[in-house]
């Protein structure tokens, strides 16, 4: 089904509020780099990077436990010690609404756990509970929302989850790190949010504008060596960070990029000029960055004007509702991807995949009045929901790591997870955390946009940049 123009640009806002493209804050772009080598479930490395006593060094008192509600009547009967409360803040309504689905998906996860009789941590078993709040994807909404669960009058939430894009996540980090609170897994794709130096905060594993460029240039060196890039970007902070990010990728490669052309994003803004004059520099691989409806339209210029590069989509362009308004001329374009795309049939077999699909499957035929929430809504081919998902079972898996319910604990788990298999990560993708590493979006495989069932599937082996390798040092977070 093509949707409709309205819900398309929905979709399109709550990309670039992941990707940064729309909404831009003080970012700086990030990656990293190294192994795919992710064994077992959570388990903290083995050198421990992070310990609870390191995090807590200038906390108050008594701040430890705070969000964790000791069960009662039924549910202690149950055999629950009691519920942690997530805070979560994102756009319900209006442009970005769509990154709604990102919510509804760790929701689903997060029922499932708790329908299965809760998290099992330290011998105790807890339900997870949200506490959810609307932010219309404006970073001074995001401040307030945060300051309602966490501030000195707040509801005492025990930790932020999930938040959405670059500024609004720049907006509340040093006051959540202040009040000690963890700021699990936010949904941006740059690194800034995931400073080593902040104990408090690991992004999301969604992968880094920097892992992207990395691997879609080792890709094109195998595949097309000597190729000439032209890219295409939005102006702002955002361009200049993938402009960056691809510039990197190339050194000590056969690949150049000949030429950038950059424009003012709005929600269809005319590329046609700026395809243009990419054509005419001779590149053969077009990088399309572009957000919102000039990510479909610059793929379709290219095609009407008799330019045939080899096309990759980046960023918030690499979505399989944006590329296929571009219609046929988008079939076969690359981009880069951690996850599996659950609309491609190749996955249909998957035992995560069929997981996930029968949990969507139980939630949407729950009472709504239930205590998780449920009912029908919930699509399983959104890539969104699937990140989501992703993201809940990695925050349940560290969860059982930690050893005790405190937020230091936690914060401590996090920071050093080494997981292969949470949520629908491709098989042998680690996800990784460390010393001086708190990104897990450091691995990717690149993938094929199929435009005749809207899905993307690999067309690579992994390549993994643990450790920050492919970040250029500055766009590395931090002063």
């Amino acid at each position: 089904m093509v949707p409709s123009r309205l819900r398309l640009v929905a979709v399109a806002a709550a990309l670039s509020l992941v990707f940064g493209a729309a909404c831009s804050g003080s970012d700086d772009a990030d990656d990293a780099g190294g192994s795919t080598s992710g064994t077992g479930t959570t388990a903290p490395a083995s050198t421990g990077v992070t310990t609870p006593d390191d995090v807590l060094r200038d906390c108050p008192a008594g701040i430890d436990t705070a969000g964790v509600i000791p069960a009662r009547g039924s549910a202690a009967d149950a055999g629950i010690h009691g519920t942690i409360t997530l805070a979560v803040s994102h756009p319900t309504e209006g442009a970005g609404a769509a990154a709604a689905a990102i919510a509804a998906g760790y929701r689903v996860r997060f029922a499932a756990v708790n329908d299965a009789g809760g998290v099992e941590v330290g011998g105790r078993r807890y339900a997870l509970a949200l506490e959810a709040r609307n932010d219309d994807g404006r970073p001074d909404r995001t401040a307030a929302n945060v300051a309602a669960a966490f501030g000195p009058d707040g509801t005492g939430a025990f930790a932020a989850f999930g938040l959405v894009g670059t500024a609004n996540v720049a907006a509340v980090r040093d006051d959540l790190a202040g009040w000690c609170v963890p700021n699990v897994f936010p949904v941006t794709a740059s690194a800034a949010v995931s400073d080593p130096a902040d104990p408090w905060t690991v992004g999301a594993p969604v992968v880094l504008e920097t892992t992207e460029a990395a691997a879609l240039a080792a890709h094109l060196e195998l595949a097309r060596p000597g190729a000439r890039l032209a890219l295409l970007a939005p102006t702002g902070d955002d361009g200049d960070r993938i402009e960056a990010a691809y510039r990197a990728a190339v050194e000590g490669t056969s690949l150049s990029v000949v030429a950038v052309q950059r424009y003012p994003a709005g929600v269809d803004t005319d590329v046609r000029e700026e395809v243009a004059a990419l054509a005419a520099s001779g590149a053969d691989v077009f990088v399309d960055a572009a957000v919102l409806l000039s990510c479909p339209a610059a793929v379709r210029l290219a095609d009407e004007i008799g330019w045939a590069p080899f096309t990759v989509a980046a960023g918030s362009c690499a979505s399989a509702a944006l590329l296929v308004q571009a219609g046929p001329a988008a079939d076969g374009v690359l981009a880069a991807a951690n996850l599996m795309d659950p609309a491609s049939s190749v996955w249909a077999g998957h035992d995560r995949v069929v997981a996930y699909r029968a949990a969507i499957e139980a939630w949407s035929a729950d009472d709504a009045d239930s205590a998780d929430g449920g009912g029908p809504g919930v699509d399983p081919d959104d890539p969104m929901v699937a990140l989501g998902w992703t993201m809940g079972d990695l925050f349940v898996r560290a969860l059982a790591a930690s050893g005790r319910v405190s937020r230091s604990e936690v914060a401590a788990a996090l920071t050093s997870l080494d997981v292969s298999d949470a949520g629908l990560v491709f098989d042998g993708i680690g996800l990784v955390t460390g010393e001086g590493d708190h990104f897990l979006g450091e691995s990717a495989r690149v993938v094929r946009f199929d435009v005749g069932d809207s899905s993307f599937s690999p067309v690579s082996e992994i390549f993994a940049f643990e450790g920050a390798a492919a970040v250029p040092p500055p766009l590395r977070p931090g002063p």
